[in-house]
């Protein structure tokens, strides 16, 4: 019994030893089967999931066309750039795995082939259409060529997902029946596994469970926003390393959240800077525009005193000054004068002032401004506070070189300091002030001497000189002089006769024994002759009317005064005068030094009786000399033409002796003269030479002293001009330099924010998506201020480029009204926009777009609560006419004619504190005239403004492409 026990107990023990080994072996091969067909089915599933990517890259391919056919923009093609870049890697992976299937492989070299052949056959050659004839390229895509191949191809790829499909779903159900028959096996082991798995579940538990639920907490706590939340580092093997890379992905996006709220500040530190930048560019431009217009107030007053009135006027509206007084320096005497006034009678104020007597007296003694406010000061400006109190003052003195000209006192009534922004501003006028003040009061003491003289003169017959019983002269005055052409050291102590009055007019000598002057001091007695000749110092005579009259001294004669006139110099003079009256009318108005040249040249040729005059402009080194303008009388155009197209060498003619000597140059020529007078500018500076020619015999009396104040004027014009073209300049030049520096950082921005919005490098929350809008929200905003200042640029440098081709403006309008159409509702602004009918043009549609847009935008922008916005599109008299009304604000006349400048804004829209760049207007000038048609702002009754665009229904030949 025991050995059948024992033999039993064996039996079963080897029984079941045989159902343990046979379930393994079972086993075994159902799980080896089982990886066979796993590995089939994820080797199926990345063929699935390559011809996905490769059937994406074909739609992207369409997708980056058709966006660039539609939107015209080169940056729509960035999908089709990244596909054409991408699919042949894809495709090459495709064919790697389906090599082991001869059918499925066949499918995927047919769709390759396909991609290729839209690729190489459609798309390029569609996109080399689009680049010259975009509309041609748009119709032929409309015509489903290309759309037609794609769907073959996405018909052959459906294909061959479904044929994958099909073979992954049979192996699915072999691993399926594989699985129940190992399920089945092992079913029957578990008993006896129990224990195991008993252990094994406790140890996952400890060093599974626990450490992947705390990651899913920090998980759900970063999603919540607390991104600086961490996992503990806990768990052994593939669990501790999930850890350790959930850990470090949390750094990285807390590293990019940071950069990207440094990103955000600084987008937005970029904009207060630019917007910063624009503003003082309008405030540089404003504060030229105020010094040029101060200036040129200044050069059109007649006298001095509608000069002095100018200047205290336009400073005290600049100081916002109720009260004010200007005194300027009275000749031969330590004190100012009283010169003009402002808001006071004159018994109120001193007539005259001395440096250090009162506020206004210590700016004229210590040569700086005095700006105190009555509760600090000690002084009081005499009168200012007469009969009317001005809580602050100021006082600017008027410094011309080392000479201090006068002082400009003002008052402000209400209790409003002088602030250093304003101080600065109106020191800067007074600078203008005081260069113009200094000309007027030369040009006062030279009008009030040449009337003193005028008065002598008519009393006496102009020029004087006195001689001794020997006939020596002893005086002379300066009239004499000038007639003459000498300088008084060269006539005092001469024998006048000898001199002056040596030759008959017939060219025989005069003895002295018959001369009436010398009779004079001889007898005593009286003389006036009327035809006898005077000597120049350059060997000319002239006519001359003279009389001569005893001289005694003590009763005794010592010699005699002698008066003389010449009969023919009172024309000149005349001429001279005028022609500089003529020079300074021409600078006044001359828009440009291009303008101004030759104008004065003709002046200078017509006043004094010339033929030719040449400008000649000096190269770098100051050696040559080449003609800028020329001006020619009747019947000298050829000369003038042979003369202006030579270069002059240095020390050549009178030109090149005037720009070798920086002097004034005369040269004979024949019976005719050449005269050149160097322009010199600030700091000694070679500007330029006038030179002109006469055929015949020139009156030299003034001449040079003439040219030489017509050479000043013209330095200083050019000088003026050649400052405010430089100041032009630097501010394009930096507003190019701002613009293009933009774009490169707004580009990264813009595409770094897109690629989170996409969540393709993680989820977002809603903060987080909040914050990327707002920042992509402001750079669009900026990228579209960019726009406009490189616009404006291109208008600068006359390389607006349009894209023409038949456009329906009745569509553009309607577009454009419809997308404002938010904007003019949130403001509670009616926006109507009607047309008649289609009106097509030739012309660009996104600077159309951008012309009307322009418009819609200022009116609904100018618009209050209420009003309303209306844009019609008419043909008239075989134009296109686009209308824009609005009842707004309207603009002020004296902006109208600055309205359509760069940068310019009008002063209702500043004063009302309403934001803008003041490019609009003038890149929509632009763009009405780059059409050939015109922009004009009408005349109308009532509230708002009309804008009028008209453009031409057929475009002229010369329209640029």
């Amino acid at each position: 019994m025991k050995r059948g026990l024992v033999f039993g107990s064996l039996v079963a023990n080897l029984i079941l030893f045989a159902i343990v080994v046979a379930a393994f072996v079972v086993s075994a091969v159902s799980v080896t089967r089982l990886g066979d067909a796993s590995r089939a089915e994820n080797a199926s599933t990345d063929v699935l999931s390559t011809a996905y990517s490769l059937e994406k890259t074909v739609l992207d391919l369409e997708t980056g066309l058709r966006g660039y056919l539609l939107a015209g923009e080169p940056r729509f093609l960035a999908p089709y750039r990244a596909a054409t870049t991408a699919y042949p890697r894809i495709d090459a992976q495709l064919e790697r795995l389906t090599a082991r299937d001869p059918v499925q492989h066949e499918r995927a070299l047919r769709i390759a082939a396909e991609i290729r052949n839209y690729v190489v056959a459609w798309a390029a050659p569609l996109l080399q259409r689009a680049r010259t004839d975009l509309a041609g390229a748009r119709n032929l895509e409309a015509s489903e060529g290309g759309k037609a191949r794609v769907t073959e191809i996405r018909r052959h790829f459906a294909a061959f997902d479904a044929s994958q499909r099909r073979i992954s779903a049979e192996r699915n159900t072999e691993a399926a029946h594989l699985g129940t028959i190992a399920l089945v096996v092992i079913f029957a082991a578990l008993t006896l596994c129990a224990l195991g798995v008993l252990a094994l579940a406790f140890g996952a538990r400890r060093l599974v469970a626990l450490p992947v639920r705390r990651l899913a907490q920090v998980a759900a706590r970063i999603g919540a926003g607390e991104v600086s939340a961490r996992a503990p580092e806990a768990g052994v093997a593939e669990v501790g390393e999930l850890v350790t890379g959930f850990n470090a992905m949390a750094d990285s996006l807390e590293l990019q959240h940071v950069e990207l709220e440094n990103q955000a500040a600084e987008l937005e530190a970029q904009q207060v800077e630019l917007e910063t930048v624009l503003q003082a560019v309008e405030e540089e431009k404003r504060d030229a525009e105020l010094l040029r217009a101060f200036g040129d107030d200044l050069t059109r007053a007649a006298t001095l005193l509608d000069a002095a009135d100018t200047a205290l006027r336009r400073i005290g509206d600049v100081a916002g000054a109720e009260v004010g007084a200007l005194y300027l320096a009275d000749d031969g005497d330590e004190a100012y004068r009283l010169t003009a006034r402002r808001g006071l009678a004159a018994s109120t104020l001193a007539p005259t002032l001395a440096p250090g007597d009162g506020l206004a007296g210590r700016a004229l003694a210590e040569r700086r401004v005095v700006n105190v406010s009555y509760d600090e000061a000690t002084m009081r400006l005499p009168g200012l506070a007469t009969g009317r109190d001005a809580l602050h003052e100021l006082h600017l003195p008027l410094l011309h070189g080392d000479r201090t000209i006068g002082v400009v006192s003002l008052g402000r009534a209400r209790d409003e300091r002088f602030d250093p922004a304003t101080v600065a501003m109106l020191g800067t006028l007074a600078e203008r002030a005081a260069l113009g003040l200094a000309e007027a009061l030369s040009l006062h003491r030279a009008e009030t001497l040449a009337h003193e003289l005028e008065t002598l003169l008519a009393s006496t017959d102009e020029g004087i000189f006195g001689i001794d019983d020997a006939g020596r002269v002893t005086l002379v005055n300066r009239a004499a002089l000038e007639l003459t052409g000498y300088d008084e050291r060269e006539i005092v102590g001469q024998d006048a006769h000898d001199l002056l009055h040596h030759t008959h007019a017939g060219g025989a000598p005069y003895p002295r024994e018959e001369c009436p002057i010398f009779h004079t001091t001889r007898t005593g007695v009286s003389s006036r002759i009327e035809g006898d000749l005077f000597w120049r110092k350059d060997g000319s005579s002239f006519p001359v009317e003279f009389s001569s009259s005893p001289l005694y001294d003590d009763g005794a004669l010592v010699g005699a005064v002698v008066t003389f006139v010449d009969i023919g110099s009172r024309k000149r003079i005349e001429r001279q005068r005028d022609t500089q009256h003529a020079i300074t009318n021409v600078l006044a108005d001359a828009p440009t030094t291009e303008d101004a040249l030759p104008r004065l040249l003709e002046a200078v040729c017509e006043g004094l009786g010339w033929q030719l005059g040449f400008a000649w402009r000096p190269n770098t080194d100051a050696t040559e000399l080449r003609c800028a303008a020329r001006f020619a009388a009747s019947g000298w155009e050829l000369e003038s033409q042979r003369r202006s197209g030579s270069v002059v060498a240095l020390g050549s003619g009178a030109a090149g002796a005037a720009l070798a000597s920086r002097e004034p140059v005369v040269h004979a020529r024949g019976d005719g003269a050449a005269v050149a007078v160097p322009i010199v500018g600030l700091h000694d500076r070679l500007l330029g030479v006038a030179e002109f020619f006469s055929e015949g015999p020139i009156e030299r009396a003034g001449l040079l002293e003439t040219l030489g104040s017509i050479a000043g004027q013209a330095a200083q014009y050019i000088e003026r001009k050649r400052a405010e073209l430089e100041i032009e300049q630097e501010r394009q030049e930096f507003v190019a330099t701002v613009s293009h520096e933009l774009r490169t950082p707004l580009t990264a921005i813009d595409g770094w924010v897109h690629e989170l919005l996409t969540e393709e490098p993680g989820p977002l929350n809603d903060d987080q998506r909040h914050f990327l809008l707002t920042v992509k929200r402001n750079s669009e905003r900026l990228a579209r201020l960019v726009g406009d200042l490189l616009v404006a640029r291109q208008i600068e440098t006359g390389r607006l480029d349009l894209f023409l081709a038949e456009v329906d403006v009745a569509e553009i309008v309607r577009d454009a009204a419809e997308t404002l159409e938010a904007a003019a509702a949130a403001k509670e602004v009616e926006l109507d926009a009607s047309a008649d009918g289609s009106v097509v043009v030739l012309g660009d549609r996104n600077r159309l777009a951008q012309l009307f847009g322009n418009l819609l935008s200022n009116a609904v922008k100018f618009t209050p609560a209420g009003g309303s916005v209306a844009i019609g599109v008419s043909v008239e008299d075989g134009s296109c006419r686009v209308s824009v009304t609005d009842t707004g604000i309207g603009i002020p006349p004296e902006d109208r004619g600055h309205l359509f400048e760069r940068f310019y804004r009008a002063s209702s829209a500043t004063g009302l504190g309403i934001g803008g760049t003041g490019l609009g207007l003038a890149i929509s000038k632009a763009i009405a005239e780059g059409h050939g048609g015109s922009i004009r702002l009408e005349d109308r009754a009532g509230p708002g403004t009309t804008f009028v665009v008209e453009l031409p229904l057929a475009v002229r030949s010369e329209v640029r492409r």
